[in-house]
């Protein structure tokens, strides 16, 4: 079966099955790069707030360390051994 266009104005052109094929092509590539664009939006929010939890670790476990050391070296000047208990 053959589909001939002999008008091409309006939606004649949409008689074409190539035409038609093409328009559905481009519209799921379209809505594609769409649910692509969301996708890594909601990874970059995935992200940034991963990136911000460890550098909220990152500084709670250096203020442990900190603490550490001060209790360590408060134990030394006062000469008190822990082991011996």
């Amino acid at each position: 079966m053959h589909i001939s266009v002999v008008k091409r104005k309006g939606r004649d052109w949409m008689k074409s099955k190539t035409a038609i094929f093409l328009v559905v092509v481009a519209v799921l590539a379209s809505a594609f790069a769409v649910q692509m664009t969301n996708r890594i939006s909601a990874l970059e929010n995935a992200l940034e707030e991963l990136e911000f939890k460890y550098s909220m670790a990152r500084i709670e476990l250096d203020s442990l360390y900190a603490a550490r050391y001060r209790l360590e070296n408060t134990f030394k000047a006062n000469d008190i051994d822990l082991a011996e208990k």
